[in-house]
């Protein structure tokens, strides 16, 4: 079976601005073998993430489904286990017969959520503690480390033993999730000072508490705070460009990546500020929305091909069982994009969707994004209560409200959206799946909590 379909290894690297890479602009050098990726494959500059919150954009990622579908509509840290009609990727190829592994530390993509369905081998990094005890022990860990997700380096580690064990007999699905670019940022020494070369004088608990005051509090960052973040992020960036080749190296090296699928994307950017914010709120400014995609596809002729047009991050599950000569999901709500690499048409707009928060808490937000323009809206309830139109060639920092002098062009995206949401939000949410009860959910739940609380999404 393994010459007949392709093994597929899908990274993707949470928090990951597009202008931060060389290939997508970025000019601090932060990713020399991405860049190298892109040159070697198909590059999507335009490439939208269906949402700006990783709950929501992940469903849309690994099962090209709309991102409201998967989320209720209130809560710090909200989410909620899959619904029980979501079919993820990994399952397609499982049941293709693949031998198939999943292998990150983000507790929104745990067990918990639902996301080991399809996965022979899944490494999620919970401990599940089974006794009250236990959990507490996990609390107190993790609130006196810094760092509240594995490194790169701790995850290229399990990959590689992975497979030394993968014996070659059926292709593999492989997903790794990066989490290093994600807050708070302490990347390695050695990054930091080739993207800052005083280096900083705060230890790590310091800088973990200057991110948080950042996310939590924005109006105190002073302009020198403002720029320390950039750095560190940037030093994340390559840190992680820099493992991601060493894990790619050893994988070539040993036979197990010439002819394989890879596709590098994010699941959200990152603001710093640009809109008043910081770390990835539930908005839709282009800093969040825009993420890299980079497919390398084994016998196709695409090397160095660029796509201009807007790309939703939904087309990437069909693309790769396309890749790998398997059927699409009925469910699927994407489109393929080798037909872009073989010259057919794109995409006109790609629409997205987030959850509101703190004063935008119980609404529904919308964005149809085309490659000039976006236009926004939000819900509460079945009422729209505002909306807006960006205009991209004027206003790239999106500072203004177009919609009273271009009103036509706004009435045709509202009929787009309202397309989309008779099509797609009509039936309601489906059904979430069922959480088996066991002796370790509480202790899951609880370093589920403190895992997010680590990571900003509770304060």
């Amino acid at each position: 079976m393994a010459g007949k379909h392709p093994s597929v290894l899908l990274v993707t690297i949470d928090a990951l601005r597009a202008d931060r890479l060389g290939c997508y602009g970025g000019s601090r050098n932060l990713s020399p073998r991405i860049d190298a990726l892109a040159a070697e494959g198909v590059r999507f500059s335009r490439a939208i993430s269906r949402s700006t919150h990783t709950p929501e954009s992940f469903p849309a990622l690994m099962a090209s489904i709309c991102p409201l579908l998967s989320v209720p509509l209130t809560g710090q840290g909200m989410a909620r286990q899959l619904p029980r009609s979501i079919r993820l990727i990994s399952e397609s190829f499982q049941d293709a017969g693949y031998q198939t592994v999943g292998i990150h530390s983000n507790p929104y993509l745990s067990r918990a959520f639902g996301y080991s369905a399809g996965f022979d081998t899944f490494d999620d990094d919970l401990k599940l503690g089974g006794t009250k005890l236990s959990v507490q022990a996990h609390r107190v860990i993790n609130r006196m480390r810094a760092r509240p997700h594995m490194t790169a380096e701790e995850l290229n580690a399990r990959a590689l033993a992975w497979f030394d064990r993968y014996d070659g007999h059926r292709p593999f699905f492989a997903w790794l999730h990066y989490m290093d670019v994600h807050g708070p940022y302490l990347p390695p020494d050695e990054h930091l000072r080739a993207v800052r070369p005083a280096g900083v004088k705060l230890n790590e608990r310091s800088l973990a508490a200057l991110w948080r005051r950042a996310k939590w509090h924005p109006e105190t960052v002073t302009d020198d705070e403002r720029a320390l973040l950039i750095d560190l992020y940037d030093a994340e960036v390559r840190s992680t460009d820099t493992s991601l080749g060493r894990l790619l190296d050893e994988l070539e090296r040993r036979g197990q990546l010439g002819e394989t699928v890879l596709a590098i994307t994010s699941d959200h950017g990152e603001e710093f500020g640009e809109h008043g914010r910081y770390d990835h709120p539930n908005d839709l400014y282009e800093e969040l929305l825009r993420v890299p995609l980079i497919l390398r596809l084994p016998g196709q002729a695409s090397a160095g091909m660029v796509h201009d047009g807007v790309v939703p991050t939904s087309d990437l599950a069909p693309t790769l069982l396309e890749a790998a000569k398997l059927p699409r999901e009925p469910r699927h709500m994407g489109r393929g994009l080798l037909r872009l690499v073989n010259g057919g048409a794109g995409h006109e707009h790609v629409i997205c969707e987030v959850t509101g928060e703190f004063q935008d808490e119980g609404l529904r937000k919308f964005a149809v994004v085309t490659a000039t323009h976006k236009y926004e809206t939000a819900f509460s309830g079945d009422q729209r209560v505002r909306e807006l139109l960006r205009d991209f060639r004027s206003d790239p920092g999106e500072t203004r409200d177009f919609a009273a002098e271009q009103p036509d062009l706004c009435r045709e995206l509202t009929g787009v959206l309202d397309a989309h949401l008779a099509r797609f939000h009509a039936r309601g949410e489906p059904e979430p799946a069922a959480v088996a009860a066991s002796a370790d959910s509480d202790a899951l739940s609880a370093e589920v909590e403190e895992r997010l609380r680590g990571l900003g999404y509770i304060e």
